[in-house]
């Protein structure tokens, strides 16, 4: 075996995250976005609570805020009122 040549190992780049999701049917989701992301993140930590603190409040899984400050979760109306409410925050002016 000749050991002298290099081996050239390569990493796939993942692709960019977007904030829109395209389903085979045309159906178009909506991540949560960056700035209410760190909204709900920043007001979480102004309380100190912790995620699991913040979902017991919200009669949430733990989950479900995990999902909404990392930003893989799909956008939802009630949900982001029901943030508001239990961090008395405004995500979205009126």
């Amino acid at each position: 075996m000749n050991y002298d040549k290099p081996i050239i190992i390569r990493k796939n780049k993942p692709a960019p995250k977007s904030s829109l999701v395209t389903l085979d049917d045309d159906v178009t989701l909506k991540l949560v976005p960056k700035d209410i992301q760190d909204k709900i993140k920043e007001a979480r930590v102004r309380l100190e609570m912790d995620q699991k603190d913040l979902a017991k409040k919200m009669d949430k899984k733990v989950s479900v805020v995990k999902e909404w400050e990392k930003g893989t979760a799909n956008y939802d109306k009630n949900l982001a009122k029901a943030f508001e409410k239990a961090l008395n925050i405004k995500l979205h002016p009126k």
